[in-house]
């Protein structure tokens, strides 16, 4: 077992939004109400997330980050490892933690 940091300096919050609505929508879906409708117009969806995401200041867009991967860090670990078992990489996470430094 090995433990890899790695540092992040800058995202793109609005690559990182077209990264993840995908699979944020069909659990939204998954649900029911209100949201459903929303998630499953996903042009729709996109444009709401990233004018949001314009209207944040840069503290409140990694606090809100910190947040949801704090959420869905299940989730994120069974699509990576999901990803790397299909590109035969011979890799599976445990564990995922982020912090702000």
């Amino acid at each position: 077992m090995f433990e890899i940091r790695v540092v992040v300096d800058e995202v793109d919050y609005h690559k990182l939004a077209d990264f993840l609505l995908p699979i944020i929508a069909d659990s939204l879906e998954a649900k029911g109400g209100v949201l459903s409708i929303l998630a499953k117009n996903r042009n729709s969806l996109s444009v709401f997330v990233k004018q949001t995401l314009d209207s944040m200041s840069q503290e409140k867009k990694n606090e809100f980050l910190l947040q949801l991967f704090s959420e869905k860090k299940g989730l994120a670990l069974t699509k990576i490892n999901e990803k790397a078992a299909k590109e035969n990489l011979g890799v599976k996470l445990l564990d995922i933690n982020v912090k702000q430094i």
